[in-house]
């Protein structure tokens, strides 16, 4: 991708910083919800699938929300 290559998908958000900050990340062997991330294309789906994480959910369809019955 134009920001360099997707190599893992961080927890939770980072407020911007200068120097080292300690942060958890999902980096290997993992499914992750489409619908819960920002900026994901299809070069970064396939470069994450080979990480071993598999990214859930159709590209380019809204997520459709039901209630439980």
């Amino acid at each position: 991708g134009a920001a360099g290559p997707a190599d893992a998908i961080l927890y939770t958000h980072l407020p911007a910083a200068t120097g080292d900050v300690k942060a958890v990340g999902f980096v290997r062997d993992c499914e992750v919800n489409r619908f819960a991330l920002t900026g994901l294309d299809a070069t970064a789906t396939a470069q994450l699938a080979t990480k071993g994480v598999i990214v859930r959910g159709a590209a380019g369809l809204p997520g459709i929300s039901t209630p439980a019955l």
